[in-house]
């Protein structure tokens, strides 16, 4: 299963929890690219971090 559709599926699961959901961070390894991809669950700031800084101008953060 594609990393896209392993957070799909749990995001599914997430929802159908009962409220409150707990905020929840997903991250999936691809082990074939070695790469990963995260996914979050539920209200979550922004991540403005010194890790996140490729993404900081497209979200806003620099």
């Amino acid at each position: 299963m594609s990393p896209e559709g392993q957070g799909r599926a749990v995001g599914d699961a997430w929802e159908a929890l009962p409220e409150p959901r707990p905020a929840l961070s997903l991250e999936v390894w691809s082990l074939d690219r070695g790469q990963s991809r995260y996914f979050n669950l539920g209200p979550h700031r922004r991540a403005c971090g010194r890790k996140t800084s490729i993404w900081s101008t497209a979200f806003g953060c620099a």
